[in-house]
């Protein structure tokens, strides 16, 4: 189920809180290298989120490519911010 407005601003409040960013209505990582805009929150939701970011991490990590931290980690607080949504809903 898609993300409802609420879940939206809470989710985007966390990632605020880990030094996310918002530029026309677009999320964005400290990096600049994830994003999330509106057509992110309707096709997903708070499980969906949290699920793919978590498994996004461990395949960043896996490969340990240049910059790997930065990627797995900022993967990680989306996952992370997804599941603080889940808490508030369950």
């Amino acid at each position: 189920m898609p993300f409802n407005a609420t879940q939206k601003t809470q989710l985007m409040a966390e990632l605020i809180e880990k030094g996310w960013s918002i530029r026309e209505d677009t999320i964005w990582s400290p990096s600049g290298g994830l994003y999330f805009n509106d057509s992110h929150f309707t096709h997903w939701g708070p499980k969906e989120m949290r699920d793919i970011f978590t498994e996004r991490a461990a395949r960043i990590e896996r490969s340990a490519l240049k910059n790997w931290e930065t990627s797995a980690n900022e993967n990680r607080q989306v996952s992370d911010a997804a599941a603080e949504v889940l808490k508030s809903i369950e």
